[in-house]
């Protein structure tokens, strides 16, 4: 057989098997390193936002970026888990959530199969990584390394924002993405929430916590430019999210003088770059904000229709009775439901609730919302007490600032696993403030 041939019918294996090397390599890594384990996970992150959320291959079934990395980390963090050695002392909280998701996983799968599946995906990502995250210890100079890539990922979104919005308004029909738009929500919104998010907490971190890490000190040069950009992509509730973040410094139990400087210079930074925009004589895009900004107030577009959306399925969710309230519906139940729009015709939606914890509720029952809210009363209190043990850290504060973008961003979202990767480290973090458990049995204290 010619040798030529022959290596083009053995090119398939060969490409299977570096794969599979691969694989390896980087599962025994994100064993042994939180590093590689996130480096995974932004290297996920950024695959994500290119492909716009859509599925990397079609293999009888799609799969998408997240499932990948998930072949990794979950693995490894069960190793990590079940093998002999300390562990933060991760809230009780996160371990019923856990269960309480996987619970209604395992039940979906039996009465709706790949359906379940589809539906979980999301709860799972974060499931996944905020337990592998929690299963290191806490190290500063780790965390400093990890905004550094944040940063990074930031600076990438950055120049796709530009990219594609130069690609829609200039216009270049052939660059264009099928259908015309990038986010049928609106044209300017080229990129998702979930990263116009990440892009508001650089935008804290650089702004309020700029001696927490070299990267975050050379962020602030940025910081006009990265709160242009969340204002011109208009998703609404990545605003809220972002105002309640930088309110959240005088709650931290931080110095009150100190806090106050940090909410004095955001309203500078805020005027500096919203006024020369309003200001500006047939602004197209001031009178956007403007009009996004009013609706939003007024509870008008998409408010009043999530509004009537949860309203809808928590009674569904109580009118199923006792094991729906407990427990909740697995994943894979039907989520379809009738909202009247605001021209007053009735209108069909079939997706999620776009609320965590109303869709918690519904999938997970009480269950695992009061896990979850555990969780979260758990990560702000611990990190509280470390603030008050220390306030001059900033690494700390700036976590439980993060933390609470998470909560105020749940309300109109779902989770995803780079908010799951805030968590994680902001559990590790609260955990140092409690005695870290040794699964060799008793409690060891803090160094």
């Amino acid at each position: 057989m010619d040798a030529s041939l022959l290596f083009l019918l053995s090119l398939p294996l060969l490409v299977a098997m570096l794969l599979a090397a691969g694989g390896v390599v980087l599962l025994l890594g994100s064993i042994q390193s939180l590093v590689m384990g996130v480096a995974l996970v932004l290297g996920t992150a950024l695959v994500d936002s290119l492909q716009s959320g859509q599925p990397l291959l079609h293999i009888g079934l799609a799969l998408y970026p997240g499932d990948l990395m998930c072949l990794i980390l979950l693995p490894a963090a069960l190793v990590r888990w079940l093998r002999p050695g300390e562990r933060p002392a991760i809230p009780l909280g996160w371990w019923m959530f856990s269960g309480a998701v996987m619970l209604s996983l395992g039940q979906g799968l039996l009465s709706f199969g790949t359906k379940a599946g589809v539906q979980v995906r999301d709860y799972f990502y974060f499931v996944v990584v905020a337990s592998y995250v929690m299963s290191f210890p806490y190290r500063p100079e780790l965390l400093q390394r990890l905004l550094s890539w944040l940063a990074g990922l930031g600076g990438v979104l950055l120049l796709l924002t530009t990219y594609r919005w130069i690609v829609y308004y200039t216009p270049i029909p052939s660059l264009l993405p099928p259908g015309g738009v990038y986010n049928i929500d609106g044209p300017i919104r080229v990129i998702w929430s979930n990263d116009a998010l990440l892009l508001g907490q650089l935008l804290i971190g650089a702004l309020y916590f700029a001696d927490a890490a070299p990267a975050l000190r050379t962020l602030r040069l940025w910081v006009p430019v990265l709160l242009g950009y969340v204002l011109a992509l208009q998703h609404r509730s990545v605003w809220g999210a972002v105002l309640v973040g930088a309110l959240s410094p005088l709650l931290s139990g931080r110095r009150a003088a100190s806090a106050w400087r940090q909410l004095g210079l955001f309203a500078l930074i805020l005027s500096v770059v919203v006024l020369p925009l309003m200001l500006a004589p047939r602004s197209e895009l001031a009178a956007q904000i403007g009009q996004s900004a009013q609706r939003a107030v007024r509870g008008q577009d998409t408010t009043a229709e999530r509004l009537q959306s949860w309203g809808v399925i928590l009674r569904r969710w109580v009118d199923l009775g006792p094991r729906s309230i407990a427990i909740g519906n697995p994943f894979g139940t039907d989520n379809s439901r009738y909202v009247i729009d605001s021209e007053g015709t009735p209108r069909l939606l079939e997706y999620g609730a776009h609320n965590m914890y109303v869709q918690t509720v519904f999938n997970t029952g009480l269950l695992g919302l009061a896990g979850f809210v555990a969780t979260l009363v758990a990560v702000l209190r611990g990190l509280r007490r470390r603030i008050a043990a220390d306030p001059t850290q900033p690494l700390p504060v700036l976590l439980f600032t993060l933390t609470v973008t998470l909560v105020v961003y749940f309300v109109p979202y779902g989770v995803t696993y780079v908010q799951g990767l805030w968590l994680g480290l902001g559990a590790t973090c609260a955990a140092v403030a409690r005695a870290p458990v040794s699964w060799r049995g008793g409690r060891h204290a803090v160094a």
